[in-house]
């Protein structure tokens, strides 16, 4: 059994042979090259940096949506009619409108923005640290040092590392709900399992993130950083395809359907403003289509959009308040649209 095997079927080898597998000396553990080694082989045993959104792709994002689109074009329409009639000091339409436009997307990315320095903050925060057994003798250690092989000592308290498979145990219970969802800690053994054996039913393995509850025990690392079964999780969650809220999708199909009717609207205004007007000539036929575009200007509602995106950042603020971090304000609006929760036993 190699490395891989000894990785991947832990639960199902007798601790021995994981050792074996493994190339370890369960009395003394690596020695100190052999860990620098599979250290600079493997690589550090953090998760894998999430991917981080440009601040300029950021504040371009905030500019997506159909309905702000919407108001841009007015926005140019209605400075462009100043331009032409020249009736007024200032274009104080366009102007309130693009400041509209302009701070509603200044809160979002700001509210954004501020959710992603946190998370990277909080992925900057100094790891837990692990009692290892290098060269026959204890040491603390940084647990991002933690490479498979190592043997790591388990007490009462401590946050686990690494996935590891059990050497010894005494009385020893771990606490998976990060993982199972088990809200009462699990009893340990080092017994081997079926190769096919759920994740909850692995006695003789614990995971990364996971927590001791009580007792004592001793354990082979198999897996560290992406490779754990944390480490997958998060992979998939970094692989999760990003999808249109129930509240993005309403504004898009809204703006659609108010762009077509606005336009149509305006058309059929100045169709019969110059019908009504009298004989065709050009004065009359610039009057009109300034007036239909005027028309259409004063129908996009401009408010909606900073009414939606300061009522998101209100309920982000409210999350904050209660340790939640919010990366995206959209996010408010689906939390918001649940009507039922379903849970087992565990809760």
């Amino acid at each position: 059994m190699d490395s891989r095997q000894a990785a991947a079927t832990a639960h199902a080898h007798t601790a021995a042979e994981v050792l074996a597998g493994l190339e370890t000396d369960g009395a003394r553990g690596l020695s100190s090259p052999e860990a620098a080694r599979r250290l600079a082989e493997i690589g550090p045993n953090h998760l894998p940096a999430p991917r981080r959104e440009n601040p300029l792709k950021l504040l371009a994002a905030q500019f997506s949506s159909l309905l702000v689109v919407l108001l841009l074009a007015a926005a140019s329409i209605s400075f462009t009619t100043w331009v032409v009639q020249k009736d007024e000091t200032l274009p104080y339409d366009a102007l309130v409108i693009m400041a509209i436009v302009v701070l509603n997307a200044l809160l979002g990315f700001f509210q954004e923005f501020r959710a992603e320095k946190s998370l990277e903050k909080l992925r900057q925060l100094s790891g837990p640290e692990a009692t290892v057994l290098r060269d026959g003798r204890h040491r603390r250690l940084p647990a991002t040092g933690l490479v498979p092989g190592d043997i790591i000592m388990l007490a009462a308290g401590s946050r686990i590392a690494a996935d590891a498979r059990l050497i010894k145990t005494a009385s020893l219970e771990i606490d998976e709900s990060l993982l199972t969802g088990e809200s009462n800690p699990i009893l340990k053994v080092t017994e081997p399992v079926d190769a096919e054996s759920p994740l909850a039913d692995r006695t003789g393995m614990v995971y990364s993130g996971t927590s001791v509850s009580h007792g004592r025990g001793v354990a082979v690392v198999t897996a560290t950083g992406g490779a754990t079964e944390v480490g997958k999780i998060a992979e998939l969650i970094e692989a999760a395809p990003d999808r249109q809220t129930p509240l993005q999708e309403s504004l898009q199909q809204l703006a659609r359907r108010l762009g077509a009717v606005i336009v149509l609207i305006a058309v059929a205004v100045s169709a019969a403003g110059l019908f009504i007007a009298g004989p065709l000539n050009w004065d009359n036929a610039v009057n009109m289509l300034l007036f239909g575009v005027a028309l259409a200007v004063f129908a996009i509602p401009e408010g909606l959009p900073a009414v939606m995106t300061g009522t998101l950042a209100l309920g982000t603020q409210r999350m904050a308040r209660r340790n939640a971090i919010i990366r995206k304000l959209p996010a408010i609006e689906t939390l918001g649209c649940t009507t039922a929760i379903c849970s087992d036993k565990t809760g």
